[in-house]
C-alpha cells in the first residue's frame, strides 16, 4: 500500500488528470492505495486509457478537461497489500 505522503507528493489521488493513471484504491479498504504500475494489470490500465481517451477525442471532447488521469508521476512500486511502499519508506 502507498503512504500518505508518496500519495499527495506525486500520486495526486485528487488531482484529476494529473492523477496517475496507475493508482488503485482498494475495494475494500477505503483510502488505501496500491500502485499498478509494475504489476500485470499496467496493460489493462493502459489499453482502457487509450481506448477511453480515443473514444472522447472522436467525440472532440478533450480528456484532460474531463477530468482522465493521465500521469506517469514515479518510477513506480510492485503490488504489495500490507507492506507501507513510496519514496519516503526507507528500504
Amino acid at each position: 500500500m502507498l503512504t500518505k505522503e508518496h500519495l499527495n507528493c506525486y500520486c495526486l489521488p485528487f488531482g484529476g488528470p494529473s492523477r496517475c493513471k496507475y493508482l488503485a484504491e482498494d475495494d475494500n479498504y477505503i483510502g488505501r492505495y496500491y500502485c499498478l504500475k509494475k504489476s500485470v494489470k499496467k496493460k489493462i490500465v493502459d489499453a482502457e486509457l487509450n481506448e477511453i481517451i480515443k473514444s472522447l477525442k472522436s467525440k472532440g471532447k478533450d480528456p484532460t478537461k474531463q477530468g482522465i488521469p493521465q500521469g506517469n508521476n514515479c518510477s513506480g512500486f510492485i503490488l504489495l497489500k500490507n507492506k507501507k511502499q513510496g519514496d519516503d519508506v526507507k528500504g
